[in-house]
Formats: structure tokens, C-alpha cells, sequence
């Protein structure tokens, strides 16, 4: 029925495959961290859950609709751009705030 693995095809392993425990966590965790991570702050969240309102808003609009102070608001839209969430558009004479497929996720 099931065929027994013999101990030389136990030891062939792919170069993903980790040959010890420890090496196993390793590399857990580093897969862990390159997974995007959520917005940490409320202020991400807030800017995440004004813009899946409308998708898309230049940051002037976004920074009055959310009450933030000027230095909350670059942290965070900084912050956004880095975890991919948002992607700042130039149209016009201004920049559109739009939000990313995983910004779209993490918004609701």
C-alpha cells in the first residue's frame, strides 16, 4: 500500500527543506517576516478605513477628513506606502492616496 522510505531517500531533501529542527525555525521565521505585516497604529487604520470609502483620495482631502496633525499624518501615509498598502499617484496639481490590493484587505 504505502511505500516505506528507505534512509538514503530520507536524507534527500530539497534546498528548502531544513535538515534540523533548528533550522526549520529559522526559516519559519524568516518566512514570517516577509510576510506584510497590519498597520501597527490606530492612525493607519483610520487612514485605511477613510480611503476604502472611496478608494482613492488626494492627500489633502485625506489630511482634513482625518484630523490628524501634519507629522501623524506623513508617519503614517510613509508608513502605508512601505507596508504596500496605499500608492501615492500624481494627478494634476496633486497626489492621490489609492489604495493596493492589500491595503483593501486589511481596510475592512
Amino acid at each position: 500500500m504505502f511505500k516505506k522510505k528507505s534512509l538514503s531517500q530520507e536524507k534527500e531533501r530539497t534546498p528548502g527543506q531544513a535538515n534540523s529542527f533548528g533550522a526549520y525555525l529559522k526559516s519559519a521565521a524568516e518566512s514570517l517576516q516577509n510576510e506584510p505585516k497590519p498597520p501597527k497604529s490606530g492612525t493607519n487604520y483610520q487612514l485605511l478605513h477613510l480611503l476604502s470609502e472611496t478608494d482613492a483620495r488626494p492627500l489633502s482631502e485625506l489630511l482634513t477628513v482625518s484630523e490628524l496633525t501634519l507629522s501623524e499624518f506623513s508617519e503614517s501615509i510613509e508608513a502605508l506606502k512601505k507596508m504596500n498598502m496605499i500608492n501615492i499617484q500624481k494627478q494634476e496639481n496633486r497626489e492621490v492616496a489609492k489604495l493596493t490590493e492589500l491595503g483593501r484587505k486589511f481596510s475592512v
